[in-house]
């Protein structure tokens, strides 16, 4: 049972915003409370991943990967985010395909587009060809 109940539609507009940002850390504190009995906010985490503030969609990849989701699910919705403006952003995706051993020709696809991008930080670009070109994980748990 949770301890404390997650008012996520205020969590998510104060992530939102970011004359808020003096709050974010509270926010981050919230997931820790997140679990299944969440799964009813699935469309507005996701609807967060588009959402502005890079901090929301960290807050939103995260808060999805605790409410139940399958891998498929999960890789299905982080999959755009290799495309993010945001390094961090682009790096949790990555953190998460490459922690799976889907290799499915969209994950491949996405990973060779991520290749090809040319303002793309080395260090992405080398963990997504250690995914794409190994068949081990690029980051173990």
């Amino acid at each position: 049972m949770n301890a404390l109940k997650v008012d996520v539609n205020r969590v998510l507009e104060l992530l939102r915003d970011e004359r808020y940002e003096i709050q974010w850390d509270d926010c981050w504190d919230t997931l820790k409370y997140l679990d299944v009995t969440y799964k009813a906010y699935l469309s507005l985490f996701l609807e967060a991943l588009q959402f502005e503030t890079s901090f929301a969609r960290l807050y939103a990849m995260e808060a999805l990967t605790k409410i139940g989701l399958s891998s498929a699910e999960l890789t299905e919705a982080f999959l755009p985010m290799l495309k993010d403006a945001d390094y961090e952003v682009q790096l949790k995706a990555l953190k998460w395909i490459g922690s799976h051993n889907d290799r499915s020709p969209k994950i491949r696809t996405a990973l060779r587009s991520l290749l090809m991008v040319s303002n793309c930080a080395l260090y992405l670009k080398f963990k997504a060809a250690l995914i794409l070109f190994s068949g081990r994980r690029a980051f173990p748990e």
